[in-house]
């Protein structure tokens, strides 16, 4: 819902009746959409305008565009340079204890961590928020080991990027992104109006999205391969939301 705001503006959702705007978002009900943008509001991610129809759209806070974006912005990632340096993270934690390997394991995928091999995983940012974030869920100061590290030898940076992360399969979500776009065409905004047919657009595109986002890292320009559709799926998007936000207008 933060990203569908973000992506839109606001200029575009106030040209949408509120009705169109809740199945969209996926609620079944106004009331529902609002209860929820309360709920949102008291959580610091958005202030809300008021309740009249013609002034419901809320503006994102820096929290809330935090959130959405889960602390990743592509072109910002991209652009960022890397120092040759990697970050691994290595932990020991008992079989017979589930919640605490998944939890650990959630938040390095979170992270855009790769997994090298079993319970050792890498990274080439670097984040003095992590060990506080990793002891919330493990307590123990010897679980979970973090490393700062340079490899030795002919060991080609790509080649770490190629065992740690599924580039093939991240270039596939973002082919079958570039494919929608290309058999599907957007709906537009001029009516003011989203009907069924628009609505799932946007479902489809969201989800097929999401798919390719959660799974790539963002790596720095000088690691990424160099078949990587990531840049050209992220353009496309751009183009398209920018498109919608110049119909509205």
């Amino acid at each position: 819902m933060l990203e569908l705001l973000l992506l839109l503006g606001t200029e575009a959702l106030t040209s949408l009746p509120l009705r169109n705007y809740y199945s969209l978002a996926g609620w079944e009900s106004e009331h529902g959409l609002r209860r929820q943008l309360r709920a949102m509001e008291d959580r610091g991610l958005i202030t809300l305008n008021g309740d009249t129809p013609s002034d419901w759209v809320p503006q994102v806070t820096k929290i809330g565009r935090s959130l959405a974006k889960n602390e990743f912005e592509p072109q910002v990632a991209w652009s960022s340079p890397w120092d040759g340096h990697w970050r691994i993270v290595s932990f020991d934690l008992p079989q017979n204890q589930p919640s605490r390997r998944y939890q650990l394991n959630s938040w390095l995928k979170q992270m855009r961590f790769g997994r090298l091999q079993g319970s050792l995983w890498i990274s080439h940012r670097f984040s003095q928020s992590w060990h506080k974030t990793v002891s919330r869920i493990d307590s123990d100061p010897h679980a979970v080991i973090f490393l700062d590290s340079t490899t030795i030898g002919n060991l080609d940076p790509g080649e770490i990027v190629a065992k740690a992360w599924d580039f093939e399969r991240i270039n596939a979500l973002y082919d079958e992104y570039l494919q929608f776009l290309a058999v599907h065409s957007p709906p537009r905004f001029s009516s003011g109006k989203l009907n069924e047919s628009s609505q799932r657009w946007f479902r489809s595109e969201y989800s097929i999205w999401r798919k390719a986002y959660s799974l790539d890292p963002f790596l720095a320009n000088e690691l990424l391969p160099s078949n990587y559709l990531g840049k050209k799926a992220y353009l496309a998007r751009k183009e398209i939301f920018k498109v919608k936000k110049a119909e509205s207008e």
